[in-house]
């Protein structure tokens, strides 16, 4: 054999070797990328099932003692609160403003309208109407786009149909038939409704008449509270600053409270017990007959929710811990009565109360017990100031 056909046969020995390296080496590296992948994908269940996903929390006394605390906490190293010795509050800050009045008075006004087929009245944005339609695409009928001859009651600008519906029927009046266009939104919820282009069929049925604020018309209906409509204006003020009052001093507190730091672990199970709670109402509604999927309900993203679950579970834990650390301040106790008073509140009659024990949990019942005697406590240091 010459030297160059064996130099020959070398560079391919040598080829074929680095071939086999290369084959080995990639599947090595192959296997190595699967191996990290599939323990990222571990990595991301854990992270997930157990930091991002709140697990949801059906005992009510999860996280908190036999006496109604919360478990291994001392309230005062986690809240500084206000000095509520005398709580005052200011006349003009507990009043309606003279807006809130005329508001108040509208909604007043528009329960006492009087429905009428006959008025003549050109409708506007905020008019109370009955009126009946027929929901059409590429000129058929679609499913319950209709009122079916029932008719049916709305508040142009509140009853929160598509856009453009309410807006359309504006501008008409009691007796007319016509028809608007809409478009549903990309979104709507309903592949067939999904951006689609419908006609409706508009008969206006009849309007609710919104009488005018006269002395004559406050005799009438408040003779029993006002003569006059300066009167009847007075007393509605007058009854908001009473019920400001009911609950201003323990509002007080809770605004007047530094929160230093919250017991995590307190308030992932109140982020629990919400959940929980959601999807119990998910389920009611599925046993009603209403289908809807779990987005559908929470309406967010799943990173949404879990940031209102928390913010929603740390109000709560804040009003808690103030709870607490005024119930420890004050040498308070539990009395009997009071908490009966919370297992009747639960619906817990002599012969269930038990059962309401059972469901509750003894801790938790005492937790609203301490919360009533405290917000009781509260409201009453609270002083109407009139300057």
């Amino acid at each position: 054999m010459s030297s160059q056909k064996r130099e020959l046969q070398r560079i391919k020995r040598e080829k074929a070797i680095r071939k086999q390296k290369m084959k080995k080496t990639l599947k090595i590296s192959l296997a190595c990328l699967a191996g990290i992948l599939f323990l990222a994908g571990i990595v991301y269940w854990i992270v997930y099932e157990t930091v991002i996903v709140t697990k949801s929390v059906d005992d009510y006394s999860k996280g908190i003692a036999a006496d109604g605390k919360i478990e291994g906490v001392v309230a005062t190293e986690y809240v500084t609160l206000p000095d509520y010795s005398k709580i005052e509050a200011k006349y003009e800050d507990v009043r309606m403003t003279e807006e809130e009045v005329d508001a108040k008075i509208e909604a007043e006004l528009l329960n006492k309208a009087v429905y009428s087929t006959e008025s003549d009245k050109v409708l506007e944005m905020g008019d109370k109407i009955n009126l009946d339609y027929v929901g059409f695409i590429d000129g058929i009928a679609f499913e319950n786009g209709s009122t079916e001859g029932n008719g049916t009651d709305i508040t142009l600008g509140q009853a929160g149909y598509i856009d453009d519906f309410e807006e359309q029927i504006a501008g008409h009046k009691v007796g007319e038939s016509f028809e608007i266009n809409v478009t549903f939104p990309e979104d709507y919820g309903k592949e067939e409704l999904n951006g689609k282009e419908a006609v409706f069929s508009i008969t206006i049925n009849g309007v609710y008449e919104i009488p005018e604020l006269t002395d004559a018309f406050v005799k009438e209906n408040y003779s029993d509270i006002a003569s006059t409509v300066a009167e009847y204006r007075q007393h509605l003020i007058d009854e908001e600053v009473v019920n400001e009052m009911l609950n201003y001093g323990y509002t007080y507190v809770y605004n007047n409270t530094t929160i230093n730091e919250y017991p995590d672990s307190y308030v992932k199970v109140v982020m629990g017990r919400e959940k929980y709670s959601d999807e119990q109402t998910l389920e009611y509604y599925a046993q009603m007959g209403l289908q809807m999927t779990w987005k559908d309900f929470i309406g967010m993203s799943d990173s949404e929710y879990e940031a209102e679950l928390r913010l929603n579970a740390e109000d709560k834990v804040k009003s808690q811990l103030m709870i607490q650390a005024i119930f420890e301040a004050e040498n308070m106790t539990i009395t009997d009565e009071a908490y009966n008073a919370v297992i009747a509140e639960l619906g817990g009659s002599d012969e269930l109360s038990n059962q309401i024990v059972e469901e509750y949990g003894e801790g938790y019942i005492r937790q609203e017990a301490m919360k009533d005697l405290v917000e009781e406590f509260l409201n009453s240091k609270a002083v109407l100031i009139k300057e």
